[in-house]
């Protein structure tokens, strides 16, 4: 399947679309088992309650998004005054290099923690790390001198920790407290370029017909400054993998895969002599429509809306 139509009036679908479940269970991590969310063309979420913080999350997580169709969603508060139409076209155009970045401290929290675990099993000293209760949490908070105000309490309801409670605070520290920071080598992770091609939207203050085709060229424009933004972006990563840096890129497939990344997980090298992987094939903006869902002569040629109604089937009768 690679369309999808969800219309559950002002409910939050967008973090259950895209974040996977916390919790791991045998069906859903057996590594032929088919994803919870699937690898989708086309998106309907009209008149559900997606905010503006999570239209980067949808086109960061459906990096194969094609058509996004989010009428009657507050994702546009008000109408946009000048600028903010550039902005939210460099926004979108911009999504892959967010998604990278924060990608890039996910893998870095991860070989951190991992060489510490390390460390910790191994010992500083080659033998086995031992249980350390850190002194801060162990020893009794000390009472000052003084006379007590009248909000000082004398006394607590809560019971007073048993050993269960003290074993809990502590903690595996290596025996070497001058321990260096984890030798981890320097990497990139190369932004993608979004697919994009259609989005739809409309604004609670209703927008004059009149208008579409300036707010249209605001939102190229702004697309076409964050995809030469883009191109600077990654041309700089090239030099930076010649100059030794680990160069990765999110791999075709990493999304359509269950459960959340860890690791190297649902990442690739790549070589710095691929020119494919660096080349931004179409920097075309994507048809932004505004004429709402109901057929009418404001429609743009091409648009999300047609697209669904062909996807759907439906019949002038059926739309209106």
């Amino acid at each position: 399947m690679t369309s999808l139509r969800l219309r559950i009036p002002s409910r939050p679908v967008a973090r259950s679309l895209c974040i996977p479940p916390l919790g791991r269970t045998e069906v859903y991590h057996l590594p032929d088992a088919s994803p919870i969310v699937p690898k989708l063309e086309f998106l309907d979420l009209s008149t559900c309650g997606v905010i503006e913080g999570e239209l980067d999350m949808i086109l960061a997580r459906f990096r194969n998004l094609k058509h996004l169709v989010i009428d009657e969603c507050p994702i546009l508060k008000a109408d946009l005054r000048q600028g903010e139409w550039m902005a939210l076209g460099k926004r979108c155009a911009l999504v892959g290099v967010k998604r990278a970045r924060d990608r890039e401290r996910e893998l870095k929290a991860w070989l951190e923690e991992r060489w510490v675990g390390d460390q910790q099993a191994l010992g500083s000293d080659g033998g086995p790390a031992h249980l350390v209760v850190n002194p801060a949490r162990a020893e009794p908070r000390r009472q000052r001198p003084g006379r007590r105000g009248l909000a000082s309490a004398t006394i607590s309801i809560r019971d007073h920790p048993t050993g269960e409670a003290n074993e809990a605070k502590t903690s595996l520290i290596p025996r070497d407290p001058t321990m260096p920071r984890p030798p981890i080598s320097k990497f990139r992770i190369l932004p993608f370029v979004p697919v994009l091609e259609t989005l739809a939207t409309t604004t609670v203050i209703a927008v004059a017909p009149s208008r579409h085709p300036a707010i249209r060229a605001e939102f190229e424009t702004g697309w076409a400054e964050g995809i030469a933004q883009l191109e600077v972006t990654r041309a700089r990563m090239r030099t930076s993998s010649r100059n030794g840096i680990r160069l990765l890129k999110f791999a075709p497939d990493a999304e359509n895969r269950n459960g959340r990344r860890t690791g190297m997980e649902g990442l690739e090298d790549v070589q710095v002599d691929d020119d494919t992987a660096f080349i931004i094939h179409d920097d075309k903006a994507p048809l932004l429509c505004l004429a709402g869902p109901s057929r009418n002569e404001h429609h743009v040629e091409g648009c999300g809306h047609s697209i669904g109604w062909d996807i759907w089937h439906e019949t002038t009768e059926d739309v209106n």
